[in-house]
């Protein structure tokens, strides 16, 4: 049972540090619990619907979590817990891009594995082949298309008027 004592300004508030944990504004929180709007000042108490929508999206709240004043910048265990670790450097764009020789020594060992990761591999790459080839054939007979029309273009500049139709 919940010892606290109701107050609104503590639950708005704490409805603030949760939109801050995800990042959302009031519209996004407000869709995301299933309520019209969290933010209004009437509540005399949290109500089942409210509890569950935040319960459902923001494991380990609870009621009396909601009810106790916590700093805006409160840090969930939970997330704290479930996040990758960061690579040590950030992304630089303009940093090496990876050989060819390192993707090919990859593939070789997926390939070689006796995993359904091989299979996959093995069929995707049958996949993109086949589509290269499509295509390098299309851009044939789309060339041959070209001079085609070409040619038929100079056969008609060369027959008389009355053939030709005009």
């Amino acid at each position: 049972m919940n010892t606290n004592k109701f107050d609104i300004d503590i639950l708005i508030s704490n409805f603030n540090v949760l939109r801050k944990s995800k990042n959302l504004n009031k519209g996004e929180f407000n869709k995301l619990i299933g309520m019209v709007n969290v933010f209004r000042p009437n509540y005399f108490s949290i109500g089942a619907k409210l509890l569950k929508g935040i319960t459902d999206n923001f494991p380990g709240i609870t009621e009396e979590w909601l009810l106790t004043p916590h700093d805006i910048n409160y840090k969930f265990p939970e997330l704290e817990k479930s996040k990758v670790a960061e690579p040590q450097t950030p992304y630089d764009v303009n940093s090496s891009v990876p050989k060819i020789s390192e993707f090919l020594s990859k593939t070789a060992a997926v390939l070689e594995s006796p995993t359904v990761f091989s299979s996959a591999l093995k069929s995707n790459i049958d996949a993109f082949h086949h589509a290269l080839h499509l295509e390098q054939q299309l851009a044939i007979a789309m060339q041959r298309i070209g001079d085609l029309e070409e040619w038929k273009k100079s056969v008609e500049k060369r027959l008389p008027s009355v053939v030709n139709g005009s």
